[in-house]
């Protein structure tokens, strides 16, 4: 009796450590793929849209200056778009396409003000630097999703758009496209 007792407790505790929740750290270089919006939708995305924008930038004889707008999230589950946008604005940058951040405009106009008051040293940030960009960038991110037994087919297109700022003509527009399809069991782990 006592020796079922022990088995009982030995298997019992297999399955609770079984069954015990942990955290991989899996390779964001090469990321898998997700029932949801994740990093793999991220680095495909950025990485194609961006190999096809800096592609027509690089035809233009003027050097792009863009300022980028919020991408929106037109879909059935929440996407941080940051994350995305973020990614899309480093890998430009490092092919030395630039950004103007509007959102900080009024702060630097408040440290130009400062220094112009005499209140600050000479290495106060001089007037008439500022620059405008030439170019609006933003996207969007959309999704149908079916049902059908079982399987949950979600086909997501992200779409950027370049616009010129002088002429409002929008110039440039790449997709990257997703077609996922994902079981839902009934019962799982």
């Amino acid at each position: 009796m006592k020796n079922r007792g022990m088995r009982l407790m030995a298997l019992s505790l297999l399955l609770l450590v079984s069954c015990a929740s942990g955290t991989t750290y899996l390779d964001p270089e090469n990321p898998s793929g997700a029932p949801g919006w994740g990093a793999y939708e991220v680095r495909r995305a950025s990485t194609d849209l961006v190999t096809e924008l800096y592609r027509y930038l690089s035809e233009k004889d003027t050097p792009a200056l863009l300022a980028f707008k919020p991408i929106r999230n037109r879909t059935t589950e929440h996407i941080e778009t940051e994350m995305l946008a973020d990614q899309i604005r480093a890998s430009l940058i490092a092919k030395k396409i630039y950004f103007v951040q509007l959102g900080l405009r009024g702060e630097i106009l408040k440290e130009m003000e400062l220094g112009q008051s005499g209140l600050i040293d000479d290495s106060a940030i001089p007037i008439g630097h500022l620059k405008s960009p030439n170019y609006y960038l933003e996207g969007v991110i959309t999704d149908a999703v079916n049902q059908n037994n079982g399987n949950s087919i979600q086909y997501i297109i992200v779409t950027l758009s370049l616009t010129s700022a002088q002429t409002g003509v929008t110039e440039w527009v790449g997709t990257k496209e997703f077609l996922k399809s994902t079981r839902s069991d009934v019962i799982g782990w």
